[in-house]
């Protein structure tokens, strides 16, 4: 049995109908998003470095 992870990448996330709904709703922009993902990714490569 081979195991696979069907995760949405960022944009596809972002383009399911629901998600600006509700991050409309909560006062959330998607570039507020990519921020956060960014920041994540920068401290995690300077973590293991």
């Amino acid at each position: 049995m081979e195991d696979s992870v069907n995760e949405l990448t960022l944009d596809e996330m972002l383009a399911d109908p629901i998600v600006p709904t509700l991050m409309r709703r909560d006062g959330v922009e998607p570039q507020d998003v990519r921020a956060v993902i960014a920041d994540v990714r920068h401290r995690r490569k300077t973590a293991v470095e």
